[in-house]
C-alpha cells in the first residue's frame, strides 16, 4: 500500500475505477473490451478519455510490471526484477509519476 500511495495510483485509483464503470455501463463498451488487453495507450497523457482512459488505468492496476526511465509502460516483460532487460526498472523504481 505505501508503494502505491507513494507512486500516486492510490489517489488516482478511484477516479480510474469510476472510468472503467462509466465506459463499461456506456454503449462503447465493446471498444474498451477490445482494448483492454491490447498494449495502447502506455503512457499517459491529459488528452486520454473515455475507453482509452479507463484502458489505461486497467492497464496500470492489472498488468504494470515495468516502466521505461521516460515513465511509459512496457507490457511485455514478464521477468523477475533482476533478470529485466535494460533499461527497463520496476514501475515502483521510477522517479516521479508513471
Amino acid at each position: 500500500m505505501r508503494a502505491l500511495r507513494r507512486s500516486g495510483i492510490y489517489r488516482q485509483r478511484k477516479t480510474g475505477a469510476r472510468d472503467v464503470e462509466a465506459v463499461l455501463s456506456s454503449d462503447s463498451y465493446p471498444f474498451f473490451l477490445d482494448a483492454m488487453y491490447g498494449d495502447m495507450p502506455n503512457n499517459w497523457t491529459p488528452e486520454l478519455t473515455g475507453s482509452g482512459a479507463a484502458a489505461f488505468y486497467h492497464e496500470c492496476l492489472h498488468r504494470m510490471r515495468y516502466c521505461f526511465p521516460n515513465g511509459q509502460l512496457d507490457m511485455y516483460s514478464k521477468e523477475s526484477p533482476e533478470n529485466a532487460p535494460a533499461p527497463l526498472k520496476p514501475w515502483f523504481a521510477i522517479p516521479g509519476p508513471v
